[in-house]
């Protein structure tokens, strides 16, 4: 289902590339997963800054604490909990499931590391560029 597009929010690989290939435009911010979990606070004064908004640290830390990861399963525009429930998008049954899965295995695998290795290329030819 991923593979051919019919997964709400795809196709997913197209639309990392299509933001990656701007991510050097002034009006694009790329934040990472692994950044936001590593340094919530010093990302979201990224954006801020980004977006030219200033906060008091009362407001700061009142939007860390709606940020955290524990707070997503609370909100109903996070937690995707209405597409759960309409089943759009997902494996209905456990049938289709597995001949999903084979097909994400011998099909996506392929288009992930092709996804890491232009990852990869883009960060080294930055890295080399900055130099």
């Amino acid at each position: 289902m991923i593979v051919v597009g019919s997964v709400i929010f795809s196709p997913y690989i197209k639309h990392v590339l299509e933001g990656w290939n701007q991510r050097h435009h002034p009006n694009m911010l790329f934040l990472f997963y692994e950044d936001l979990k590593k340094d919530l606070r010093g990302e979201t004064l990224k954006v801020a800054k980004y977006l030219n908004v200033t906060m008091t640290e009362d407001q700061l830390t009142k939007l860390l604490d709606h940020l955290r990861i524990e707070r997503f399963k609370e909100n109903n525009s996070v937690n995707m909990e209405d597409v759960r429930k309409s089943g759009v998008g997902m494996f209905p049954d456990k049938t289709r499931l597995k001949r999903q899965v084979r097909i994400f295995n011998a099909i996506l695998r392929h288009r992930h590391f092709q996804l890491i290795n232009i990852f990869n290329f883009y960060s080294i030819k930055d890295q080399v560029q900055v130099q």
